[in-house]
């Protein structure tokens, strides 16, 4: 194994033993809306896509698989119909510098608007709103042909009525693919806890995790993925091809069943548009995603 190899290997699990000493303790539940996902095909395979990312979802899911984009410049945007007014978006810029090394820019925002507000003699005054933003910057490079690493810096802000909070965090990504049927990752995740310092002086946490997974891809092009997340638990989804323009995709998102579709368009820009749906505890969960390639 050469230097390079060993030192990412050795980067990714160093960061995972150092952060996660004190993450049993942590209950927090900020940055719930950071465990959501991107992209409808990850999500109609239930999230089991740490493994295969190599697109512009890949800032979000590992930014190691960025260093394997198969066009120059990838765009990305999802919005997602959730039920009690809420909304979340994800757009991502992904672009190949060269062969080894790729960057991108993303953004993830939650919602929540016209929320009633009442003074304690339920009085109504009005309404206010809620949302949770996140930017991220990564990079990705391969060290090896079948090796790639990545890195993620992110700015999370949430304004909540007139107030607002704001913190740094980092992820580190590792992307093995093995052969060209199996590929493995693993992706530490808000490295060293992201404190979020609110404007009244109070500070919430969003807790350390890491992912990791492993895809294989069957002679008939059936694709098996399997996750697991600290923090949302167990993912399964697999993914059949229907000739070559459609794609059919099942998954389970730690017990919730996941269903999705995409459809290609190769003739000149290639498009891909998904859809996946859930149900989870509060209704409904409707994604649709476009992915244009350059």
């Amino acid at each position: 194994m050469s230097k390079k190899v060993f030192f990412g290997y050795f980067l990714v699990c160093f960061s995972i033993l150092l952060a996660s000493t004190g993450y049993a303790k942590e209950q927090s539940k900020a940055g719930a809306f950071l465990t959501f996902g991107a992209g409808a095909r990850a999500a109609g395979m239930g999230g089991a896509f740490v493994a295969l990312a190599e697109d512009a979802t890949a800032s979000y899911w590992n930014p190691a698989g960025l260093a394997f984009l198969d066009k120059r410049i990838e765009i990305m945007a999802q919005h997602t119909l959730l039920t009690l007014d809420r909304s979340y978006n994800f757009l991502s810029l992904a672009r190949a510098v060269n062969k080894k090394t790729a960057l991108a820019l993303s953004w993830i925002r939650f919602g929540v608007e016209d929320i009633p507000k009442y003074d304690e003699n339920n009085n109504y005054l009005g309404t206010f709103s809620d949302s949770e933003n996140a930017l991220t910057l990564s990079y990705s490079r391969r060290l090896t042909y079948k090796i790639g690493v990545g890195a993620n810096l992110k700015y999370i802000f949430h304004n909540l009525e007139s107030h607002s909070a704001s913190g740094w965090g980092i992820d580190l990504g590792i992307r093995w693919k093995a052969s060209p049927k199996f590929s493995y990752g693993l992706m530490a995740e808000n490295i060293g806890e992201i404190p979020l310092e609110w404007d009244t002086g109070h500070k919430d946490v969003i807790p350390f995790n890491f992912r990791t997974g492993l895809a294989y891809q069957f002679n008939h092009q059936l694709i098996f993925a399997l996750d697991y997340d600290k923090r949302t638990n167990l993912h399964l989804g697999i993914e059949l091809p229907i000739k070559e323009l459609f794609t059919l995709r099942l998954g389970s998102d730690n017990g919730s069943l996941t269903i999705g579709a995409g459809f290609k368009q190769r003739k000149g820009m290639s498009l891909t548009l998904d859809y996946a749906y859930e149900r989870d505890e509060l209704g409904d969960i409707h994604r649709f995603s476009l992915m244009g390639q350059f």
